[in-house]
Formats: structure tokens, sequence, C-alpha cells
């Protein structure tokens, strides 16, 4: 059975309000670990109309999974053909910020010219890589954190839970409650995010030894040194809104761009040399 995610409230507004307008362009903003799919889901089956989903793919093995200009086009000509459903259809795109850039102009001639039954929900992480005429176009829904009081709330569901646990997992999830209830749920996975945060303090901090001794651990996986590095960028948000940490906001810029580079099949070791030291 699974676990019934809370929201927070305005963001359960946006939701019955969306639900109840139909709008024909959606795009809902949610970090990883918000519980956006499941947010999003409710909305798109409301519309009662055949349902194309798009999501991201990788063509070969450890390159990040994207969304391609082939995919929209393939898209585009399957909008094209008449639908079974007499209501119409909605196009569902998971992992919006996937897009490449080239699939994002593709897609804007959807958007640009979309039939009267045909509707757009789209779910992305951030708004950061997405075309400013894409955004233009889509009523926009931000999805925020749970408060700390929801979240304790939420973490009392989970009996078995030792004080000690959910208080590294409140800090771990920051109110996404998505990833709360993973990290309650999943024990390897709790231990894997545990050793992240533990790690992104030594990279937050100035012992350079400590440092190299990470560059060395993480210098064969691009999936454990993205991980560590979007862990120690999400750490560093949550000390920024603690107080003045000028030094901590460089260093996170280094790290999404380190991101970045390695997902681009940059130098694993010279890129994280580069980032961390």
């Amino acid at each position: 059975m699974s676990l019934l995610l809370p929201y927070h409230s305005e963001t359960l507004e946006a939701q019955a309000a969306a639900i109840k307008a139909k709008p024909q362009s959606l795009l809902i903003v949610g970090e990883d670990g918000l519980g956006s799919d499941e947010f999003t889901d409710k909305i798109v089956a409301s519309y009662s109309k055949e349902i194309i989903q798009v999501h991201p793919t990788a063509k070969t093995k450890g390159v990040r999974a994207i969304i391609s200009v082939e995919t929209i086009r393939e898209l585009y000509q399957t909008t094209r053909a008449k639908t079974a459903n007499e209501t119409g259809r909605v196009i569902y795109v998971r992992e919006a910020h996937t897009m490449t850039h080239q699939a994002q102009n593709a897609f804007l001639k959807l958007l640009e010219e979309p039939s009267s039954s045909t509707s757009f929900v789209l779910v992305a992480a951030s708004l950061d890589t997405l075309l400013p005429t894409i955004i233009s176009r889509c009523q926009i829904i931000r999805m925020r954190p749970l408060s700390r009081a929801a979240s304790l709330k939420f973490m009392q569901t989970f009996k078995a839970i030792d004080p000690t646990r959910a208080a590294q997992i409140m800090f771990i999830a920051s109110g996404k409650p998505a990833l709360m209830s993973r990290l309650a749920r999943d024990d390897t996975y709790f231990e894997q995010q545990k050793t992240y945060v533990q790690h992104a303090k030594i990279l937050l901090g100035n012992d350079t030894y400590l440092k190299l001794l990470l560059v060395n651990e993480y210098k064969d996986s691009r999936p454990r040194s993205v991980e560590l590095l979007l862990s120690t960028a999400r750490m560093g948000e949550q000390l920024i809104k603690t107080g003045n940490h000028t030094d901590i906001a460089k260093k996170m810029n280094a790290y999404i761009a380190a991101v970045e580079q390695i997902e681009r099949n940059a130098n694993l070791r010279l890129v994280l040399i580069n980032c961390m030291l």
C-alpha cells in the first residue's frame, strides 16, 4: 500500500485550482523529493483525456538521460493524428528540464500550434534550463517544501523510526515529503545519503587532505560524484539561509558547474579536483 504524501497547503490549493480549471498548458516546478510525480498524476487524471507521456531516456549506460529532439519530433507527428478519445489528449512531460535546447525549440512549436483538444502538463525540477518562451506560455505551479511542523507530523507516521534517525531524515530531506518517505523506508538509501552528508561537510570545510581523499574515493563513479555534489549544494543552501556565507555560495556555484561538466562526460578526476580544491 502506497503512502499518501502530505503537501504544503499552498501547493494543495494550487493543485485543486488546476484540477478545476484544467489549463491548456501547465508547468509544475518541484525539486526532486517533493513528490511532484504523485502530485501531477492527480492533475493529469482529472483531464479525462488520452494521456501521452514523455520522459527522458539514456542512449548509453552512464550517460545522463535526456528528452531528445527526435523524441519531440515523434511526439509532434503523434499529435497530428486523430485521437480515439473524444475529449482529446494531454501531453504529460516528465522531467521537462532534461529537454535539450533543440528539443525545447521543437516542443515550442507544439505549444504555439495546439489543437483545442490538446493540453500540456510539464513537470520540471527547476526553470533554469527551460526556454523563457516555453515558461511564458504555461500556467506555473511552484511546489513548496513542508514546514518544520508539518515535517515532524509526517515523521510521526513512521512508528519504527528512532529519534536520532528521524532528526537526520529531517535534516537531509529539508521538507521534501517523498524524500522523507524514502529515507524512512529504505535503510540502504538512508545510509548512502547519510554518507553523502558527512562528505558534504568535508567539501564545505577547508581540510585539503580530506578533500583529496574524497577525490580518490569518487573519481571512478560519475553517478556517485553527481549525488555528492548535489547533496553538498543542498546543504550549502540550508547554511546560507541561516546567515551570511558568501564563501559557501561561491563553492556551491562551483559544485553545480561541476555537475554540468560531469554530465557532459568531462574528465571526472580533473573536475573533482578543480571544484573541491
